[in-house]
């Protein structure tokens, strides 16, 4: 009688897979987060940019920065039911100044630049981190 080997895993095998795949899920994922993170920061950044322009138009048509009769973004990204980031426009009474600061929240909260900020100046800030890692 001829015995045929059984192909296939066993649980020591399969064990192994299991293990290998987890540490590998351990080390992807922190990543991929990180990668998700800076991708949003981006987005805000570039819609920062792009209020600030808006702003810097209304200003050489009437030489002060005003926020009224203008559609600017309140949020990151500017049409998603996601809110990344939460943006604030703060004029100055005189017209004279402005400073944009988008503050992270839901899943971006755990981001280490924290909020950013950009003036009318064009400088850039991060409460968190240095601004050359988060603009």
């Amino acid at each position: 009688m001829k015995i045929q080997k059984e192909s296939g895993f066993n649980l020591v095998e399969l064990m192994l897979t299991i293990a290998l795949l987890g540490i590998l899920a351990a080390f992807a994922y922190p990543v991929y987060e990180e990668y998700m993170q800076r991708a949003r920061r981006i987005d805000c950044e570039n819609t920062l940019m792009s209020a600030a322009a808006v702003l810097e138009r209304k200003h050489s048509v009437i030489n002060k920065y005003a926020s009224d009769g203008l559609s600017l973004p309140t949020q990151c990204p500017r049409e998603s039911n996601k809110k990344f980031y939460s943006v604030e426009y703060n004029l100055a009474k005189d017209g004279s100044t402005f400073t944009l600061v988008a503050t992270p929240m839901g899943a971006q909260a755990s981001d280490t630049c924290g909020a950013l900020t950009l003036n009318h100046v064009g400088e850039k800030g991060a409460s968190g981190g240095s601004i050359s890692a988060c603009w």
